[in-house]
């Protein structure tokens, strides 16, 4: 529909509007900044968990199709799990990181204690949300293997 140069002068334009305001937005509000942070952590995090427990039913249904011991098919789940504990964890902590910057930022600078409070809360969920998103996963590892070990 367009050519490529009217393309890149479309988005130059863009570009050149979108990131001012993008800007000025996380310096008058650092509060959505931090939340923001939080949310990616914990999209990356469920993200990768759901691919880590993907994974290792793959295995599991390989292991089960080869015939193998029920052994080896326990100890295929037990890894994936222990990748999701793992990577469950470090993203843990990083939310608790991540909240614990942002506060000592808001309380410097004289935030609301309701900016603070948001945070705080905004960190709690993310962790719950990490939380559930590893007993969900390493339900359906155990799942497959009940399936496999039948």
């Amino acid at each position: 529909m367009f050519t490529k140069s009217l393309r890149i002068s479309l988005i130059a334009m863009l570009m050149a509007v979108i990131t001012p305001q993008a800007l000025a937005q996380e310096r008058i509000n650092p509060v959505d900044d931090c939340i923001n942070r939080i949310a990616r952590v914990v999209y990356h995090t469920t993200h990768a968990n759901r691919h880590i427990a993907g994974r290792t039913i793959e295995i599991i249904e390989e292991l089960d199709a080869q015939g193998a011991e029920n052994e080896a098919v326990v100890a295929a789940g037990q890894e994936g799990k222990v990748a999701i504990n793992q990577r469950s964890q470090a993203a843990a902590q990083r939310i608790h990181s991540i909240v614990e910057r942002c506060v000592a930022s808001l309380q410097e600078h004289d935030a609301p204690r309701a900016a603070i409070v948001a945070v705080r809360q905004a960190g709690m969920v993310g962790a719950e949300a990490i939380g559930e998103s590893a007993r969900r996963n390493k339900v359906r590892i155990n799942h497959a293997i009940a399936i496999a070990i039948e």
